[in-house]
C-alpha cells in the first residue's frame, strides 16, 4: 500500500468519527441543553466542556496531522488540489471551533441563556456542514484509490 493510500485512509477514519460526533452533538446534545435544571446549568456546562474536549481535541489533532501529511505527500496537481481543499475546510472547522463554539460555551458556563444556546446551535451548523463536506470528499477520494 502506498503512503498516499494509508494517509487518505487514516484521514477518512478520523474525519468520519468527527463528523459522526458533530452530528450527534448537533442533533442530540445541544437541543437538550434547555432541559438542564437552571440551578445546575453552570456546573453541567463546565463538566460538558471538559468531557467533550477530552474526546474531541485528540481526534481533531490527529485529523489535522493527517491533513498536513496529505498536503506534503500529494504529488499530482489533482491530489494536491483536493488535499488543499480538504485542508481549507479543516481550517474553517478549527476557526469555527475556536472563534464561535468555544466562546459560546464560555458564555454558557457563566449562566443559562436561551439566546446563547440558540447561537451555539446555529453556529455549530458551520462545523457540521464542513465536516460533512470533508467526509464526502474523502469518501470520494478513497473510492478513487
Amino acid at each position: 500500500m502506498k503512503a498516499w493510500q494509508v494517509i487518505v485512509s487514516f484521514q477518512c477514519f478520523f474525519t468520519f468519527i468527527l463528523m459522526g460526533l458533530v452530528w450527534g452533538i448537533q442533533l442530540v446534545n445541544y437541543p437538550l441543553f434547555p432541559w438542564v435544571d437552571r440551578d445546575k446549568f453552570c456546573d453541567f456546562e463546565k463538566k460538558y466542556q471538559k468531557r467533550i474536549s477530552i474526546l474531541l481535541f485528540p481526534l481533531m489533532v490527529l485529523e489535522c496531522f493527517f491533513a498536513i501529511l496529505m498536503l506534503t505527500v500529494a504529488r499530482s496537481g489533482f491530489d494536491r488540489t483536493v488535499a488543499s481543499l480538504l485542508f481549507a475546510l479543516l481550517l474553517f472547522v478549527w476557526f469555527s471551533t475556536f472563534c464561535l463554539q468555544i466562546p459560546q460555551h464560555v458564555e454558557l458556563s457563566n449562566g443559562f441563556s436561551f439566546k446563547n444556546i440558540k447561537k451555539l446551535v446555529l453556529s455549530n451548523w458551520i462545523r457540521t456542514a464542513a465536516w460533512t463536506l470533508r467526509s464526502l470528499l474523502l469518501l470520494w477520494l478513497l473510492l478513487r484509490l
